[in-house]
């Protein structure tokens, strides 16, 4: 029996588990091996999709990725979706009336069995497709039936991204939501999907008790997450309003915030 059976640490991944120069902290690696080594699951929390999550390692996640803001676990190991928070086909009409009311939009959609799909497809969303390193993806005209499930939508609206924000707080979204943006895209989900959600669904589907679950996040999508989780960790570069959501902060990313979180739940948690 290891310190750390029936324990979970999920984290977010760009600025958490990453330092500021996009690389994961050695004492971060090794303290994650020493969790896992002792029983723990340890998995990554993102909003990123299977198709732009390139960062999977059996040395150190041990359990279903959360992707796309909680709208997806998937067993990286097994190739298996453990389950899904996923937009469903009720939602095509109000999709495609927003494509048809804002024709200037880009807008990406990753469905939940890898495909990726762009309508009315700009500069934009080609650089977004080469930061994700995708592979490949398919030109359509308007949201189809044999599309969905869909993980998340991406809309590229440029300077329109807050007149885009103001068309879904008076519009009724079906059983959608977006998650407010100061950039210029904007990103929609179903209105079930969240972290923190995904956090306790995680737990389930792993055996691990809720107060036993924990989470460490650094931004404004996180904070659901670390609401959620009992015990949740902010690093003390995060943002403020991920600082406010959580009960603990620990060191900045650079200096290997993971490391310091896996250190406080040892020595004040079992």
């Amino acid at each position: 029996m290891g310190i750390f059976d029936g324990y979970l640490l999920a984290s977010d991944f760009d600025g958490t588990l990453t330092g500021s120069d996009g690389n994961i902290r050695e004492n971060n690696i090794d303290a994650i091996k020493y969790f896992i080594r002792e029983g723990g699951f340890f998995t990554i929390s993102t909003g990123r999709t299977r198709e732009g999550f390139h960062k999977y390692s059996e040395t150190i996640i041990n359990a279903p990725v959360l992707l796309g803001n909680g709208a997806m676990a998937y067993d990286y190991k097994t190739e298996k979706i453990a389950f899904t928070n996923a937009i469903g086909v009720e939602n095509i009409d109000a999709l495609n009336r927003m494509i048809a009311e804002h024709p200037y939009l880009g807008t990406e959609l990753y469905t939940a069995d890898g495909r990726v799909f762009v309508i009315n497809k700009n500069e934009a969303n080609l650089r977004h497709f080469d930061a994700l390193k995708l592979a490949s993806f398919s030109d359509a005209e308007k949201f189809s039936e044999d599309m969905f499930p869909i993980v998340k939508v991406m809309v590229s609206a440029g300077e329109r991204a807050k007149k885009l924000q103001e068309y879904f707080d008076r519009t009724d979204m079906c059983s959608m939501k977006y998650i407010p943006t100061r950039g210029s895209f904007v990103e929609i989900l179903s209105a079930s999907s969240g972290k923190g959600n995904a956090l306790h669904q995680l737990a389930d589907y792993l055996g691990v008790e809720k107060s036993k679950a924990f989470c460490i996040g650094d931004g404004s999508n996180d904070t659901d997450m670390l609401e959620a989780a009992e015990t949740s960790f902010c690093p003390s570069s995060g943002e403020e309003l991920a600082r406010n959501a959580a009960k603990v902060i620990v060191c900045s990313s650079d200096e290997g915030c993971v490391a310091d979180a896996i250190g406080y739940i040892e020595k004040n948690l079992t």
